[in-house]
Parts: C-alpha cells; structure tokens; sequence
C-alpha cells in the first residue's frame, strides 16, 4: 500500500476493487509486451488464471490504457532501486581493486509520432520525421547491471544527465565517461561527492592535456584551473572554484595511431599504475553492446502507446 502511494497519480486512484489492480498491472508490463496489446492481455489472464475460460475477454485494451494513466514510471525505477541494492548487499560482485566501476553512456531513440511527445521530447536532429528522446544509462559493465537510467528531451545535455546518475552512485564507485563529458567542474563534482572519475579526454582539450602528449611521459598529475564557465557551473553546484588535481594517463589503441589521454581522478601511482587503464576503459564497450541489447533484443523503440507517461513506462 505505501508503494502505491508514492506513485499513483491520485489519492483517488486504485481506491476501487477491480479486475486490473496495481501489482497486475506492474507484472502484466514487466512481462515486455511486444505483441498486439490485446492479444498480451488475453494471453496474461487466462495463464494467470490457470484456465483459458477464465478472464479471457475481461480487460480490454481501452481498460487497460486508461488504468495505466494512473501511476507513475517511478513505480518501475524503485523496483530496480530495490533490485541492485539487495544485489549489491548480497552477492559476491566484481570490483577493480576494491571499486565498484561504473560507466555512464548516452543514447537517442526514436518515439512514435504524436504532437504531444514531439513537443515534449523533441527531435534528435531538424530532419528527423519523428521525435526523439535522449536516454542515459548508469551502468556496471563488469557485473551487467543498470543503476539508474534517465530519459529526457533532445535539448538536455549528457552532462546534466550524469549529475543526476551521481544520485545512485556511492563513496569510492569509479565512473568511466567518453570525451564527450569531460569538464572541470564535473570533475569536481565527483570529487566532492567521493566519487572517482576516469574521463577519455580530445588531446587538445586543455594546455596541460596539450603539454602531457608534447611531453612523451604514461602519466602525469596536474593542477586543471576552472574556465568562467566552469565557476558558474560550480556556483550552482556549491562547489569550489579552486584548480582541481588530477592525473593524466596516456594510452594507445591497438587499432588506431591516434594518442589518447584519460583524465582520472585516481592519483595514486602504485595503488593504480598506469599500465592498467587501458584494460579498463576498455570495459566501456560492455556498456555500448548493452545498448545494442536494448534496441535490438528487447525491442526499447517498440513503444505501446502515445503518451509521455506511456514512453516512461515502457523504457523503465
């Protein structure tokens, strides 16, 4: 009773005793309907009951869509909540040296076309002829684990979505990021929060990354200073405008010539020589194939309805 509380819509919803109560309307959707919606719902209540007579025809497509209006895909993020905090608790998970490692990753998908989720949501690009939504993933690639997902409008940035991933990060996780979030006082932010970072960095990002590769040295702790707006940033975060120490690690790929320069907040170099980072960046790719899995395999873009609450619904 207190779950639904906190994610129905209304006090008045799911007040009455019918046929489609709440937890059967969390487990008929946890199912990951992908056939014609009324065809799952016949099916999911003739072997709920036991009994191909039973409830056959009782809930009707139209019954179904309206019951759903009447709670929140919160419902779906807490269960995962309760999910990896009982995982995490319990079970005997993979670390590197003694971090849980944790990556966060952006995606687009394409919604279906409908006034209210291309005003919502809008488009991935100008040209595009449906909305689209950007989607974020926190995620264990050494343990396949999703921690927190984020779905928002084209217009919000993967940085600000991987502030709100910190919420399900804890003292001591290590996040990997591509070159597309680095920035001093994300940087920052993690070290306020006592969580470390390890950032793929463009070599011509900063002076210090510049010098770093000019100097032909594997690693190298530095001082990055905050740019304008970086401090207004902070400003907003509460965060220190000080320059921040971090490390510096240059890599090579083995398919390609060119230089790469990790940023990581790790800078202890016989706690974590830089001989290592190589193998683990490289554990960013799980989390690309979990992508793959998402759109492919389980069918992500195969939305059930028109709606907002209906697109939140399906991805969480």
């Amino acid at each position: 009773d207190r779950f639904l509380c906190r994610h129905r819509r209304s006090d008045k919803d799911f007040t009455r005793q019918r046929i489609l109560t709440f937890p059967l309307l969390i487990l008929f959707q946890m199912n990951m309907v992908r056939s014609t919606l009324q065809s799952e719902l016949d099916n999911f209540f003739s072997i709920l009951n036991g009994d191909a007579e039973g409830l056959l025809s009782a809930v009707t497509k139209s019954a179904y869509c309206e019951a759903r209006k009447k709670f929140s895909a919160t419902a779906f993020t807490e269960l995962n909540q309760q999910v990896t905090h009982e995982y995490y608790h319990e079970a005997l998970f993979q670390r590197w040296r003694g971090h849980r490692v944790l990556m966060v990753d952006g995606s687009t998908i394409e919604l279906p076309f409908s006034e209210n989720l291309l005003e919502h949501y809008g488009k991935v690009n100008p040209s595009a002829r449906h909305p689209g939504a950007r989607l974020s993933e926190l995620y264990d690639p050494l343990n396949d684990m999703t921690l927190d997902v984020q779905v928002s409008p084209c217009h919000v940035g993967e940085r600000t979505l991987a502030v709100k991933h910190l919420e399900a990060a804890c003292l001591g996780d290590l996040i990997l990021y591509d070159r597309g979030y680095p920035a001093v006082w994300l940087i920052a932010l993690h070290q306020a929060k006592g969580v470390h970072c390890c950032m793929r960095s463009p070599w011509n990002l900063y002076n210090e990354t510049r010098d770093f590769l000019a100097s032909g040295r594997d690693a190298q702790i530095v001082e990055l200073s905050m740019s304008d707006r970086s401090k207004a940033q902070a400003q907003v975060l509460g965060l220190s405008e000080e320059p921040i120490r971090v490390r510096l690690i240059h890599v090579d790929l083995t398919d390609s010539d060119e230089r790469e320069v990790l940023i990581t907040t790790l800078l202890d170099e016989n706690s974590y020589p830089a001989s290592d980072f190589k193998w683990l960046y490289h554990q960013r790719w799980t989390g690309e194939e979990n992508y793959k899995t998402l759109k492919s395999r389980l069918e992500i873009e195969n939305f059930s309805g028109y709606s907002v609450t209906v697109i939140e619904q399906d991805i969480h």
